[in-house]
């Protein structure tokens, strides 16, 4: 058996045929030797031997090609079944295509060093496999790779596919299908929906007017449980329903939904709101929520622009610029970059933002008279920087919209630009544990890298997440838009 890692082989003419494996050579006998018949002669000035038949080696010639892709068969002398006389260069005048070498003992052109002939193929390509573990690209999700024995190429296996709910995950080169929350393994391997999560806007904090109202993909039946945010979700009691006031609830608590099918009982939305009178006011009220920018809870800030996309409105260079939100916020009106009209900005960090206790980021506006000129932004995160997950939100005011209209900071829940500058809008990523990416881990809130905020044209136009309009002021220079003036990190990645 050949030890080489690579086989060569080498189809000579003449009467008998040559063949090169691992360094050695066996001919076909040689005209004239009595087991050749005569009459198989070749005149002097055939350019190839058409009127006798070379055995062929199963499978094609000995190096995979045929005979005219440069590995034509040379004529000799009548009888002659031998290379040429010494002193002879058959090579001489010859001349070989890509990836080959001439035969000097024939004057043939054959496959140089580990390369092989492939049919179809104008000249000779690598021999990249002698058997499938030389093909193997240690991801077992993209299935199982083999080597082709006959032309040492690799052929690609077949990626596993976990649907449209699940993710291949490979451990030590072995492949296993990770379902979405609400969906499972069936027996062909494929991750299905097997109950549907209910969904509805989820606040940090919400006012107690607000009514949750549940929607569910197939229109199943729901029951809705209500406890305390600490107590146990296996001591809860559900009632049917696909709605939720929150009148009458106050302080944190935790809000189960699911649909009424028993075997779906553990595939629940779970989220803890923080129920007051009103969204939170501005400051100096004892209730807000707003973080100052020189509050010690801060670890860090924003320090690079991964996308700055300008909306219109943006007149002056002065507030183009995405580096004017990196590093700490202020009270400097000036010293932020405006989004424009409708446009938006995603911003990195040095280390991952976290899902810690209490809020993990704050986003500063450069809102320059409190609860009266209040630029508003929806804020998304980002793992990757391709799939965003966004904050739900929640507008109360009924402001028609003009110049200076917008609500005050007690009627927005979830938007960024609800307090004055110098006072960052805060953001719990728990808020976002019900999205779609975050169940199937698209979006992972252990490690955010990116936060982009989206300018809200204030028309009235564009819906908070309980379906109203929203209405904040319209510009068309020097600045339009919200108006970025840093992003602090409270909780961050180490």
């Amino acid at each position: 058996m050949c030890k080489s890692r690579f086989a060569r082989t080498v189809a000579i003419a003449s009467l008998g045929l040559a063949v090169v494996c691992c360094g050695r050579t066996s001919s076909l006998p040689a005209a004239g030797d009595g087991s050749v018949k005569n009459d198989a002669a070749v005149a002097r000035d055939a350019p190839t031997r058409t009127d006798a038949t070379v055995a062929m080696p199963e499978g094609g010639p000995p190096d995979g090609r045929q005979p005219t892709d440069a590995g034509q068969l040379d004529a000799r002398e009548p009888g002659d079944g031998a290379p040429a006389d010494a002193g002879v260069d058959l090579c001489a005048n010859k001349s070989c295509g890509q990836n080959e070498v001439c035969d000097p003992r024939y004057g043939d052109c054959v496959c140089a060093g580990n390369f092989v002939a492939l049919w179809g193929q104008p000249s000779c390509v690598p021999a990249v496999c002698d058997t499938d573990a030389d093909c193997d690209d240690g991801d077992a999700c993209d299935g199982v790779e083999t080597c082709d024995g006959s032309t040492h190429q690799c052929l690609g296996g077949t990626p596993v596919d976990c649907g449209a709910d699940g993710t291949c995950v490979a451990t030590a080169n072995v492949a296993s299908c990770r379902c979405a929350a609400g969906s499972v393994l069936g027996t062909n391997g494929v991750c299905a929906t097997a109950c549907p999560i209910p969904l509805a806007p989820d606040l940090s904090v919400i006012a107690d007017d607000e009514v949750l109202s549940f929607l569910v993909s197939d229109g199943s039946p729901l029951e809705i449980a209500v406890l305390p945010a600490d107590a146990s979700t296996s001591t809860a009691v559900f009632q049917t329903g696909s709605s939720l006031g929150l009148t009458g609830l106050s302080g944190p608590r935790r809000v189960l939904a699911r649909t009424t099918d028993a075997a779906c009982a553990l595939a629940s939305f779970n989220a803890v709101y923080d129920i007051r009178a009103t969204y939170a006011p501005a400051p100096p009220d004892p209730t807000t929520t707003a973080v100052a920018f020189d509050d010690a809870r801060i670890v860090g800030w924003a320090a690079g622009c991964a996308s700055y996309l300008q909306g219109p409105g943006v007149t002056d260079s002065q507030f183009a610029m995405p580096s004017q939100a990196f590093g700490p916020a202020g009270t400097n009106t000036l010293d932020v970059v405006s989004l424009g009209n409708g446009g938006s900005i995603t911003l990195t960090f040095g280390a991952p933002i976290t899902d810690g206790e209490s809020w993990d980021f704050a986003v500063y506006e450069n809102g320059f008279a409190s609860d009266e000129f209040l630029e508003l932004g929806f804020v998304e995160v980002s793992s990757d920087g391709i799939h965003f997950a966004r904050f739900d939100s929640a507008f109360q005011s009924k402001g028609t919209p003009g110049l200076d209209s917008s609500g005050i900071a007690s009627q927005i829940g979830g938007l960024a630009g609800s307090y004055m500058i110098g006072y960052g809008t805060p953001f719990d990523l728990s808020a976002l544990g019900n999205s779609p990416l975050v169940r199937d881990g698209t979006v992972d809130l252990t490690s955010i890298k990116y936060v982009r905020v989206v300018d809200i044209v204030g028309d009235g136009t564009t819906l908070d997440s309980f379906g109203r309009g929203i209405v904040d002021p319209i510009s068309s220079g020097p600045t339009a838009g919200f108006d970025l003036d840093g992003i602090a990190v409270l909780n961050r990645r180490m």
